[in-house]
């Protein structure tokens, strides 16, 4: 008696799993690549001790601003509350060596632009340092100074009395 096996449905099974194997693959791939470009370090302070403020007088326009350094190199940053992460114009960018990462389109109060999402290295102000802070530059930002954040302003407690901002790292 000739025993048969039925080889096409054991090709059919053998193919199945291949595919199988194949998309798992390519799955493992996918979700490994999109964290390693998307996964943003968090931002953390350096030399801070709890209850340390930074008290900043308001300035002649209205605004309150801070003098600071990005990646060492100085500059002004305006405090906007209205700026959901700290925006960088492009020529600072370029001074201060910080690279585009990826393309964003965002609102502005000059109205829709198109950005790029970045993450800056250090990020200096009085006796505050942050690093690996997120950050968006944008091109033909108007102004000499970069727009200070909510990601970097919720990490304080803030008070506004008598024409002066103070910044308190909480507990």
């Amino acid at each position: 008696m000739r025993h048969t096996t039925n080889k096409p449905s054991t090709r059919k099974l053998g193919a199945i799993m291949l595919i199988i194997a194949w998309v798992l693959a390519l799955v493992v791939t996918a979700v490994i690549y999109q964290r390693a470009l998307y996964q943003k370090p968090r931002a953390s302070f350096s030399a801070m001790a709890v209850g340390t403020k930074i008290i900043i007088p308001r300035g002649g326009d209205g605004h309150y601003y801070l003098h600071g350094t990005i990646n060492s190199i100085p500059v002004i940053m305006l405090l906007d509350s209205g700026a959901t992460k700290v925006a960088i114009p492009s020529r600072i960018a370029q001074s201060a060596r910080i690279q585009q990462q990826y393309t964003i389109n965002t609102h502005t109060a000059s109205g829709y632009a198109t950005g790029f999402g970045t993450t800056i290295d250090s990020l200096k102000f009085g006796p505050v340092e942050l690093t690996n802070i997120q950050a968006i530059i944008i091109p033909d930002m108007p102004g000499e100074q970069i727009l200070l954040g909510m990601n970097v302003l919720q990490h304080f407690d803030i008070i506004l009395k008598d024409n002066t901002m103070t910044l308190t790292l909480p507990e």
